[in-house]
C-alpha cells in the first residue's frame, strides 16, 4: 500500500483525496456520522499545503461529507 500511495501521490493531490492516518474505516464512519470533525481533522493527512489549520481541514471535511440534495439522490 505504501508503494502504491507514493507512486500515485500526485493523483491523490490533484483529486484532493481524503487520507487519514492511524484510523480504520469503522472509526472514520463513526466520527463522520457523529459529526466529530475534530477527531477526523486530527488524523487527516495533508497531501499539500492547501489546508493549513485544523479549522480549514474541518471546513473541507464538512463540504465533502455534506448531504446530497434530494434531486441528486434519485
Amino acid at each position: 500500500m505504501a508503494k502504491e500511495f507514493r507512486d500515485n501521490l500526485e493523483n491523490y493531490q490533484k483529486e484532493q483525496a481524503i487520507v487519514f492516518e492511524g484510523i480504520d474505516f469503522f472509526m472514520v464512519w463513526f466520527f463522520a456520522i457523529t459529526h466529530n470533525y475534530k477527531a477526523l481533522a486530527k488524523r487527516f493527512v495533508r497531501l499539500d499545503d492547501s489546508l493549513q489549520s485544523e479549522e480549514e481541514v474541518i471546513a473541507f471535511l464538512k463540504t465533502r461529507l455534506a448531504r446530497l440534495p434530494e434531486e441528486k439522490l434519485v
